[in-house]
């Protein structure tokens, strides 16, 4: 008599053939094409529907002549983030805490969304970390809606996820790519503020380029921030 487990016993080239469809599927649910919507002076803007979201992602691209440093002290000067992040009205850093190797910080800012609805504000995690060979500098951004109580004439940003990577190419030549996806909150008509999102990006690039030009970032020096 035949074994009744060696009746039921599964073909081998199923397991591979099951995961590579299983891996198929997870990437086809949480992953959209980027679409290019502006290239202009140099900066990229791309956008890509979110899953379970009414809003869109956007990621923008330049490649500009810096030092790494100079790119982050542009990011470490919070007192001067109104200056050229698109829209900010006002910017503190809450709380910070550095490392040889991380630089863990809390920033509150203020955005002017008037002209949609009203004034939003987000408190923001970002991690900073440099890897080792490559030297690339990744910036990794979360709200933490929870940090500081809402004031009653703002809306908090609850969800935000997003990062900064900057990515030495050639001496002096570094890529910056600045990729955000929020929920804004309160009554915002989703295809107004995904109207707006092309600007965020471009405008953030375009302004963030002028300010490393200034002596006050380019001869800047960080422990914790190794030049290719």
């Amino acid at each position: 008599m035949k074994n009744k487990n060696a009746m039921i016993e599964k073909p081998k080239f199923l397991k591979p053939v099951l995961v590579c469809f299983i891996l198929t599927v997870t990437s086809a649910l949480y992953s959209a094409d980027w679409s290019k919507e502006k290239e202009k002076d140099g900066i990229t803007v791309f956008m890509r529907d979110v899953a379970g979201s009414n809003y869109r992602e956007f990621r923008a691209q330049m490649t500009v002549n810096s030092s790494l440093s100079a790119l982050v002290a542009v990011l470490d000067d919070t007192e001067s983030y109104c200056n050229w992040i698109y829209k900010c009205l006002n910017a503190s850093l809450l709380n910070k805490k550095q490392t040889s190797e991380t630089d863990i910080r809390y920033i509150h800012t203020i955005l002017d969304f008037s002209m949609l609805s009203s004034k939003r504000d987000t408190i923001t995690r970002s991690v900073l970390t440099q890897n080792k060979e490559t030297k690339t500098i990744d910036i990794s951004l979360l709200g933490v809606p929870s940090f500081l109580p809402v004031s009653d004439d703002i809306v908090r940003i609850k969800k935000l996820t997003g990062f900064w990577k900057i990515e030495p190419k050639d001496s002096d030549i570094v890529e910056v790519t600045y990729q955000l996806h929020l929920e804004p909150g309160g009554n915002m008509t989703s295809w107004l503020v995904n109207s707006t999102l092309e600007d965020i990006g471009f405008e953030t690039l375009k302004k963030m380029r002028e300010m490393i030009k200034s002596s006050k970032y380019k001869s800047s020096k960080f422990d914790h921030i190794k030049e290719p």
